[in-house]
């Protein structure tokens, strides 16, 4: 029979009623705000008042713990969750999970009663990554205008 006043280490000591996980990976995070950008898998936990989120940050192992009326926003886009949480001042860091599937991720949105889904204004503020032949049709040009205005100053 077990010793149940022997030391645990790997116990809290405290109870924490689990109601959802899911295993995911941090595919984007906003630099500022109260989620730390976690290296790989992470682990994600509905809890009755907070969403508790565990991973690596800089080598280590990390936690935090959001309470579900500071995620403002949520969706889910196939196998994707993108959370936006209410950090200082009135700014909102967006945070994107990574499911194992589009019913992990619609699943993880529902249990976030109180967030709504993203306001046209809200999704306007997500800066939008560039397609990579933009980036490049852009680099050309400036660099052909630089090569005419070169090409003009050395003939005077």
């Amino acid at each position: 029979m077990e010793d149940r006043n022997r030391f645990q280490p790997g116990l809290s000591g405290t109870f924490s009623l689990v109601k959802a996980r899911f295993d995911a990976e941090l595919a984007e995070c906003g630099r500022r705000g109260p989620l730390p950008r976690y290296e790989g898998a992470v682990e994600v936990r509905v809890q009755p008042d907070v969403l508790r989120i565990a991973g690596r940050v800089k080598g280590r192992e990390g936690r935090v713990k959001l309470a579900l009326g500071d995620i403002v926003h949520a969706r889910a886009r196939k196998d994707l969750a993108d959370l936006w949480i209410r950090s200082e001042g009135s700014e909102l860091q967006m945070a994107t999970f990574k499911l194992q599937s589009e019913r992990s991720a619609g699943e993880l949105v529902s249990w976030l009663p109180a967030a709504t889904p993203p306001t046209p204004a809200v999704l306007g503020a997500v800066r939008a990554p560039l397609p990579f032949g933009i980036v490049i049709g852009m680099a050309g040009a400036v660099i052909a205008i630089f090569a005419v205005v070169l090409v003009l100053v050395l003939k005077r």
